[in-house]
């Protein structure tokens, strides 16, 4: 589905009522499209009885895999660990009427966290950014022990470096193809990234990743900024901890790095040495080129001058 279409995509009133009742939910009696997702369609669903229900489409070939996944580490999460995540999901791997495979789940309480962010003054954003911090550092010391994780068959730590440099040479290579990236950026980020090589290859202690921890992945309270929702985690993988800062780093701490300050709080991190410093420049410089190869052109957030913001030397990123 080419991204026009994949934005474009909506189900009906009718259809949406078919597939609850496909799996002995109530009736929905009102449905929105919410606007991001990158791999689904996200539905929230108004149920007949009081409560609301998400269902996720996933549009893409390769998304069967993800759902699968995040069926298993919820319920490796709700077992094992204290994280808010939904009591309940359905899936139908082969789409049935709706002809795309998709997953009805329990709506947990709260507002996105980037609704919440920006309806906040400062000392309210560093607020929730520590329990961001909080909520994540919580992810990363779940136990790789148990069988629901043997299910979700997550890529090991020892796949995650391929699956980097491959990320950044197929980015590369169709940036150069597409050309309209101005060659100096490419050829500065090639330095880097060839700089950066033995930060890349260093040991780590491998952790949970979610592999798409951002703002609007989490539902938060307005008034407590207490965490209520961790959602979408079907792109987990076992990989270094500073890489799942990635998202954030790029959607906001680049733009704001006092906040970067307190998540890092939260996170338990009060020393971000150089070297997780650089692993997380060298995970962010790959994902933005990557997202900018994917759409041709410059997104909302990542925009070559982001590109130039992450080859710039830490020290130039000024931390007030």
């Amino acid at each position: 589905m080419t991204p026009t279409r994949f934005r474009r995509f909506t189900i009906s009133l009718e259809l949406a009522a078919q597939l609850c009742a496909e799996h002995g939910l109530p009736a929905p009696v009102g449905l929105e499209r919410v606007p991001h997702g990158e791999v689904s369609g996200v539905f929230l669903l108004d149920l007949a009885d009081g409560q609301s229900a998400v269902l996720k489409v996933y549009l893409r070939n390769h998304e069967p895999r993800l759902l699968v996944a995040e069926q298993a580490i919820f319920e490796h999460l709700r077992r094992q660990a204290r994280l808010p995540v939904p009591a309940w999901t359905h899936l139908n791997l082969e789409g049935g009427e709706l002809g795309w495979p998709y997953a009805l789940q329990q709506r947990l309480p709260g507002v996105d966290g980037e609704t919440v962010l920006l309806g906040e003054d400062l000392p309210g954003t560093e607020r929730l950014l520590r329990r961001v911090g909080e909520t994540l550092a919580q992810l990363h010391h779940v136990s790789p022990l148990g069988s629901w994780l043997e299910r979700a068959d997550l890529p090991s730590a020892d796949s995650w470096l391929p699956s980097l440099e491959a990320e950044f040479s197929q980015a590369v290579a169709r940036l150069e193809q597409q050309g309209w990236l101005e060659p100096e950026l490419l050829h500065r980020a090639r330095l880097v990234w060839a700089a950066g090589s033995s930060v890349r290859e260093a040991p780590f202690e491998p952790v949970l990743c979610h592999g798409d921890f951002q703002l609007w992945n989490l539902l938060a309270d307005p008034q407590s900024l207490q965490i209520t929702g961790l959602l979408d985690i079907g792109q987990a993988y076992w990989g270094p901890a500073a890489v799942d800062f990635r998202d954030l780093e790029l959607n906001l701490f680049g733009h704001a790095p006092r906040l970067r300050q307190a998540f890092l709080h939260g996170y338990g991190w009060h020393d971000f040495d150089e070297r997780e410093r650089e692993r997380l420049r060298q995970a962010a410089l790959s994902r933005a080129l990557a997202l900018l190869a994917a759409y041709w052109g410059p997104t909302a957030m990542i925009t070559p001058a982001a590109v130039w913001h992450l080859l710039a030397p830490w020290s130039e990123d000024a931390e007030g």
